[in-house]
């Protein structure tokens, strides 16, 4: 505590991240607290060396704050023929929404819309997994819903798949969702990394009656790997040190669960397809098309609506084929 403080009076900045004033519960009731928001730097020691870093997710910003000199020396363009990868947009499936809550933590009504939702998305599993080999990543609290939904299915949480290679020769590999810090961890994690003070603003709540936002929506163009362009909504932090943390959470874990079916790897004897659904998350990989699902629910549904404005007869092929 008392670094941070010296720190801060030797320092040029007017403020700092390492220290926070902060309200915690306790069982004796609500208590004003000091947090330190501190992080081990590396010895001059070791930093005075060469120093060669190997990673496959880490984030060159973050990196700086330990090694100021970093330098890129060798970015690999893997290419993978043999994996075919989309991702799912149109499909929300935030783990707030999904999680089941105890009785009477929802309304009736909110509780079936949810059920809806879950629904649907076991369907669509069940439909991408086709009977073949497959592993599906998701948030740990929302694993054990997709136990037994697909006899030959595997599932497992993100953030607990790092280095498993058991799961190379997968047919389909199914990631639901990403992992996100709560905004307060953002703060704190930030403030650590960096020693500025952190303060994510509260935004107004995206429909009524919900919670306030604390991030916001920014339109990413994304390239295919046939060329093509298509542009996706993320949501992302407003602050430049709020991101960095996001995306080393939130993209790197799911670049992580993604290589577990070790797609660099496949020829075509073995190929592998991907199904990222993820609405709101832009990540660094080469996707090969974008499914939106809500748009092709909608085409469906306007075929219907077409179909049944024809007479019934047009509609069964004739006479003869209508049945009651």
């Amino acid at each position: 505590m008392w670094r941070a403080v010296e720190e801060l009076l030797s320092g040029p900045d007017d403020a700092t991240g390492r220290l926070r004033v902060v309200m915690k519960n306790t069982k004796d009731g609500t208590v004003l607290c000091l947090r330190i928001n501190g992080r081990r730097a590396v010895h001059d020691r070791i930093a005075g060396l060469p120093v060669i870093v190997l990673d496959a997710t880490l984030h060159q910003e973050i990196l700086k704050y330990f090694f100021p000199r970093i330098e890129v020396a060798l970015d690999l363009k893997v290419i993978a023929p043999h994996e075919h990868m989309t991702q799912v947009i149109g499909l929300p499936v935030g783990k707030s929404s999904l999680s089941k809550l105890e009785p009477g933590k929802r309304s009736s009504a909110e509780e079936k819309r949810i059920g809806n939702k879950r629904e649907r998305l076991l369907k669509t599993v069940r439909k991408l997994a086709a009977g073949r080999r497959t592993l599906l990543i998701t948030n740990k609290e929302l694993e054990e819903q997709f136990d037994g939904v697909v006899p030959d299915m595997e599932t497992a949480h993100f953030n607990a798949v790092e280095g498993i290679d058991r799961w190379r020769d997968v047919e389909c590999l199914i990631t639901i969702g990403r992992p996100l810090p709560a905004p307060e961890a953002v703060e704190h994690m930030a403030a650590a990394l960096t020693g500025k003070p952190i303060s994510l603003r509260s935004l107004p709540p995206k429909r009524p009656g919900g919670r306030p936002q604390s991030m916001i929506e920014q339109q990413r163009a994304v390239r295919l790997k046939n060329g093509a362009e298509v542009t996706l909504t993320a949501r992302v932090f407003e602050q430049p040190e709020a991101e960095l943390i996001r995306q080393a959470v939130t993209e790197a874990a799911i670049v992580q669960a993604v290589g577990r079916a070790r797609g660099v790897n496949r020829s075509a004897a073995n190929p592998v397809e991907i199904w990222m659904i993820l609405s709101d998350t832009v990540v660094p990989l080469a996707l090969d098309a974008v499914a939106d699902r809500a748009r092709h629910c909608s085409r469906v549904l306007r075929r219907c609506c077409e179909a049944l404005s024809r007479p019934l007869a047009d509609i069964a092929g004739g006479p003869e084929g209508v049945q009651p």
